[in-house]
């Protein structure tokens, strides 16, 4: 079988030390039950869902006899406060999913894993350089299970109805695009949207779009300076020079504004994924993991997927990418067995297991150069956005949110300049 592999349990020895072999981070996953030392049963609770995960842990627990997985699936709106709830009356997993949104906010019930018993240098030779979020000064705080990058999906029949060939590959060319494929009346009401920027309630991802241009221009939102988590949003780039910030919201906003040339988008439009689906929007910036869906919602829809717009010129290329770990709970009564667990599940065959029932691409970096998806057709777009995916530490991903949308609606309502907003948004940033 995959994971229970007595042959080479017996080719290495009954002699070596059990713990040693815990520890060492060299193992392959799901060996026999006197392999480990493992036992009894792990509780993993989780965002991912369990058409994608559980198929996988079947079968792993198949091929073991000592120890089993169980997992809970939890919507993501409501994973923080289960979590929270379930630490503060003791009934906790062992281990669970945790995000760079909740790293902060559970710092304390994170039982990290010592570079002694898994390597840094084997953790960055294994996984896609957005995966070092999870490396902190005292270890591992989890082991990256799955990628979901932003992409660019693009309806290709409003394109060709404009002798467009491809959607813009950079940001500069998006004016242009705009003007030409956004269709409005003499009264200037929208028809048809070349892209759904500006405004905020009815734009799907809004605050990891504008991540995404700010991880682009070099700005990393937050730093650690002394070991303390601190705002660098109104700060100039190191790599431009500028001030990120007031040119992403400048941008951004340039697309609601309806004096402008480039308008096209506002408040009263459907959400931008539903306007996409429906067949009313010619770009949507969404994540890998939601083809399924839009494949669902219409069928019929003509579309393909690109990378994300960059920055003309620049030698650096990036996406934000939504990036999922497994963390060992600083208070499982069987913190053995839970990091063998969470070792396994984060391996090469695992990924594989899960990559079947997957359009997200694996987060490791063995794994993205072959298309494992069945959709093969997107599954290299997705790849090489996993490449270049990029992340942030978000201290708390409900505040961040809310700073982020009055900062955008304080300078698209122009009650402030962009600097004004961006440096507003900076200071309560920093209070979090």
């Amino acid at each position: 079988m995959k994971y229970f592999n007595i042959a080479l349990y017996v080719f290495f020895g009954f002699a070596i030390i059990f713990a040693v072999i815990i520890f060492s981070g060299k193992t392959d996953i799901g060996k026999s039950k006197s392999d480990t030392g493992a036992s009894g049963s792990v509780a993993m609770w989780g965002t991912i869902p369990s058409a994608v995960i559980s198929p996988a842990l079947s079968e792993y627990n198949n091929s073991i006899e000592d120890y089993s997985v169980t997992y809970k699936y939890i919507a993501p709106g409501d994973y923080e406060d289960q979590l929270i709830e379930a630490f503060a009356s003791g009934k906790g997993p062992d281990i669970y999913t945790v995000t760079p949104e909740l790293l902060i906010r559970f710092s304390d019930k994170i039982a990290p894993i010592p570079f002694t018993s898994y390597p840094e240098r084997s953790f960055t030779d294994i996984f896609i350089s957005a995966a070092d979020v999870f490396l902190q000064e005292e270890g591992i705080l989890a082991l990256p299970l799955r990628a979901d990058p932003l992409v660019m999906y693009y309806n290709r029949d409003i394109l060709e109805s404009n002798f467009q060939v491809t959607p813009p590959a950079y940001w500069d060319d998006m004016y242009a695009f705009a003007q030409t494929l956004t269709k409005k009346n003499e009264a200037g009401v929208i028809s048809e949207s070349a892209i759904a920027f500006g405004a905020w309630d009815n734009v799907t991802h809004a605050k990891d779009i504008l991540s995404m241009m700010l991880l682009q221009g070099g700005n990393t939102i937050t730093t650690y300076e002394d070991g303390v988590l601190t705002s660098v949003l109104n700060q100039v780039s190191a790599g431009s020079g500028v001030k990120v910030g007031p040119s992403v919201v400048t941008f951004y906003g340039e697309f609601a504004n309806p004096s402008s040339l480039y308008y096209s988008w506002n408040e009263a439009k459907s959400s931008s994924f539903d306007s996409f689906v429906s067949g009313d929007l010619a770009l949507y910036f969404g994540f890998a993991s939601e083809l399924p869906t839009i494949l669902a919602k219409n069928p019929n829809l003509n579309f393909d997927v690109a990378k994300v717009p960059q920055i003309k010129n620049s030698s650096v290329q990036k996406t934000y990418i939504g990036i999922t770990g497994v963390a060992l709970s600083k208070f499982s009564k069987n913190p053995t067995t839970a990091y063998v667990v969470a070792r396994d599940i984060t391996d090469k065959s695992f990924a594989e297991a899960i990559a079947e029932n997957d359009t997200a691409p694996s987060v490791r970096r063995d794994l993205l150069k072959t298309a494992t998806s069945v959709d093969d057709l997107y599954a290299t777009v997705f790849n090489n956005s996993a490449i270049i995916g990029s992340t942030w530490i978000d201290p708390d991903a409900s505040a961040t949110y809310s700073i982020f949308r009055t900062m955008i609606k304080s300078y698209t309502s122009g009650s402030q300049s962009a600097n004004d907003a961006v440096r507003a948004a900076d200071s309560a940033l920093e209070l979090l």
